[in-house]
Parts: C-alpha cells; structure tokens; sequence
C-alpha cells in the first residue's frame, strides 16, 4: 500500500520508540498478523468484567469472530457480514447505533465502494472519507475496519493500516509520545486525535516509522505497543 508520511511524525519517532525510549530499538520476535490478533486484541469486553480472552464467553464459537473469518468475508464481498465480526471482534458493541445508522442498503453500498477504492489506488484516503464523512463512523470502528480490508486485499504486504483506539493509544501513547518528542528536542507531532484522515495518517506514520526501526510489520508493532501500554 502507499501512504503519505508526516515528516514531523517521522522525525519524533525515529527519536524515540516506545518499546525502547530513546535507545535503538530491537528487533521484535517474528510473528503473523493472526498471532499477533490472538495473543492481546482477540478479546471482548463484558460489562462487570475485565478484559478477557474471546473464547473464555462464547466457548466452541471463537471462529465466528476470528480475524481470518473476517478477512475471508471480505474477500467474498460480504461486508455486511464482514462489518458484523469486526464489531464483535472490536469491542464496538457500544457504538453499534452510530455504525449502523444509514441502514443496511446503503450502509452496505457504502462498504462496497470503499473496499473498490482502496483496491483501485492502493492508498485510504477514499475509504477513509467515507467511513467518517459519508456514514460518520468515529475513529475506533473506521481504523479497525480498515485494518482488515487492507489484510483482505493486500495479503502480502507488510505495513498496512492499523487500529487506533482511544482508552489506550489515544491516551495513553499519544501523551507519552509528545513528552518525549519535546525531550529530544523535537517539535509536537500533529495531533492523532480526531476524525480526519490527516490525524489518523499521523497516527500510521509513527507505527509504520516504530514498526520499520524494529524489524517486523505495522500490525506486529501495535500489538506489541497496545500490549506494552494497555
């Protein structure tokens, strides 16, 4: 995929890496997207409960929601199928109101188009708009989406977009982020908050720059980090 980096973004990141502070950064274990989903973000939320693992609620039915089944939906065209798993698989639960406000109809042409933008420009920006603009999804549903219809159609490529949520990347990296960027005497990098696809390229860029300086893949390194500040 191509993406348009924020030379601000690149500069504090190259700085300093959140899995290491200011030192170079190792090299991170080897490991697939799916085990990488497996190990910390294949969980729900359960009102009264903790965070904790999918298949200790729904037993004898994790597939239902197992990234390689969304992955595979999306690939047979069925994105309202598709969206359904990433809402269980995301959390989303909460926002289930706004993400499926326009109804099925156009909800489900809205997915469709997207999904032919990205394949046709191998860039966001068009899936992005539409998410946020045409259905106005907020942040969280829109990057996780996208997340996995970038994993449907570009299998092979190893840096593609990447969740952003709010309790813990937003909140807790983002600050973390610009204290040090301030420390290594860098000026702040934009801000990842907000709905634009400016704020969440910012976002990317610090990733994919943490991500290359480690050795492994864009999806490897936010696990790694949501792990590490989770």
């Amino acid at each position: 995929m191509r993406f348009s980096l924020d030379k601000a973004t690149v500069a504090a990141a190259r700085a300093w890496n959140p899995l290491s502070g200011n030192r170079p950064p190792g090299r991170l274990p080897r490991a697939s997207a799916s085990a990488a989903d497996e190990s910390f973000l294949f969980c729900i939320i359960t009102p009264g409960l903790e965070k904790i693992p999918f298949a200790g609620v729904f037993k004898g039915r994790t597939a239902s929601c197992h990234p390689d089944e969304i992955i595979r939906a999306m690939r047979r065209g069925r994105h309202m199928r598709a969206l359904r798993l990433v809402v269980r698989w995301g959390n989303l639960a909460r926002c289930q109101r706004q993400i499926y406000r326009r109804g099925r109809a156009a909800l489900a042409d809205a997915l469709r188009r997207a999904a032919a933008q990205m394949r046709a420009t191998r860039r966001i920006e068009g899936a992005w708009k539409i998410f946020t603009e045409e259905l106005g999804w907020g942040v969280a549903t829109s990057s996780k989406y996208l997340h996995f219809l970038a994993r449907a159609q570009f299998p092979r490529d190893k840096n593609i977009p990447v969740p952003l949520d709010n309790a813990v990347l937003l909140a807790r990296l983002w600050p973390d982020f610009v204290r040090h960027a301030a420390a290594c005497g860098h000026p702040r990098p934009p801000r990842w908050r907000g709905a634009s696809c400016a704020a969440y390229a910012a976002y990317l860029t610090a990733m994919l720059t943490w991500a290359r300086a480690c050795g492994c893949t864009a999806a490897r390194m936010e696990a790694a980090v949501f792990d590490a500040y989770a």
